[in-house]
């Protein structure tokens, strides 16, 4: 089905292109802009924080056999006929084997989590790619359309305005001519001159005919 569009300004045709063109730029920056913050939130989670519990766990199994150790060396003294209660290395491995689970804890958080920001940055990347393939395909040619159109609108007007393409416009718009009155001719409505009215009238006629009555 054709569609037909009532156009009455040319700079109407550039304005929606320049409107057009920047619309372009700044989604193009905000989707920039969106894609590195997704990126920069996926690598802290998947390698920043990932090398920080990994690390926390490999360090926390350290602390558990030094405390261990500790805890066993004290245990081995004797004060008098008892052993030494070794409180502050019960502690000490208490804390050392919390910090542990809570580090495996983290460790296996940021492994989960790390999955669940890949598939959302699929989704979300999904979700945007028509307006990606929009902003990359679709706008430059509707751009040059409009290019186009406008070059075609400016030199339609600068055509059918030379006096050759008069005949090219419709009937309603063509000026109306005057048709050219013989010469010596009154114009409609107007009253001729006196003498003209006495050579022309009865008397006139009177004395040609006595003229012509008069033979040799």
């Amino acid at each position: 089905m054709t569609r037909s569009a009532r156009l009455i300004s040319i700079e109407a045709v550039d304005e929606l292109a320049t409107a057009l063109a920047c619309f372009r730029d700044e989604a193009s920056n905000a989707l920039a802009e969106m894609d590195q913050q997704v990126k920069r939130a996926m690598d802290w989670v998947q390698h920043d924080r990932k090398e920080y519990w990994s690390r926390e766990v490999h360090q926390g199994f350290d602390r558990v056999a030094s405390a261990r150790t500790a805890l066993q060396r004290k245990q081995i003294i004797r004060v008098g006929d008892a052993r030494s209660s070794a409180i502050e290395e019960k502690k000490a491995l208490a804390a050392a084997r919390l910090r542990l689970h809570l580090a495996e804890e983290k460790l296996e958080a940021t492994r989960r989590w790390s999955h669940a920001l890949q598939h959302e940055s699929d989704e979300f990347r999904g979700a945007l790619s028509q307006l990606v393939a929009w902003l990359d395909s679709d706008l430059p040619r509707a751009l040059a359309a409009l290019e186009r159109m406008s070059r075609a609108l400016e030199d339609y007007v600068a055509v059918a305005s030379t006096p050759a393409d008069a005949a090219m416009l419709p009937s309603a718009a063509r000026p109306i001519a005057t048709p050219e009155e013989p010469s010596g001719s009154l114009p409609a409505g107007s009253v001729p001159p006196a003498n003209e009215v006495a050579e022309t009238g009865p008397e006139k006629k009177a004395t040609d005919g006595g003229e012509e009555g008069k033979e040799p």
